[in-house]
């Protein structure tokens, strides 16, 4: 089982998924074999498709075309993934490789009871947390 499930949610964003798509393509192997990638289709029309590859990546789609539902598209990916640490962002929301390798070696020694949020960067700038972007355990 992997360690850590990546989630996002999108409508009406395939750009913002094949970049991403691409950019976790890159990781080391030895990384892809501890996460797992859970992304939601929020009803986008067209619906979002994903080319898998050899990445561990489960697309699921919302059938019901529900306002602002950013919530339920979470829940609905916390009830599918699979690992014990879920790291929830929008898919607008870019963080490195070494970022995402950091996170899985700590899951370990992390408080379970804990929502761990994170300082971000915006050209250059140190801002807020960004309030989609969180790691919980399961």
């Amino acid at each position: 089982m992997s360690r850590l499930s990546i989630v996002t949610h999108i409508y009406n964003a395939q750009a913002g998924l094949d970049h991403h798509l691409a950019l976790w393509r890159q990781y080391a192997p030895a990384l892809l074999a501890e996460l797992e990638f859970v992304v939601v289709d929020d009803h986008s029309d067209p619906p979002l498709v994903a080319d898998r590859g050899s990445l561990n990546l489960r697309l699921l789609r919302v059938d019901d075309d529900i306002d602002w539902n950013m919530p339920g598209c979470r829940n609905l990916a916390a009830i599918q993934a699979q690992s014990d640490w879920l790291l929830f962002f929008d898919i607008d929301n870019v963080t490195s490789e070494d970022n995402i390798r950091r996170m899985v070696e700590a899951c370990p020694r992390l408080d379970r009871r804990r929502l761990h949020v994170f300082s971000r960067e915006h050209d250059g700038v140190i801002v807020e947390p960004h309030i989609n972007s969180f790691l919980i355990s399961r």
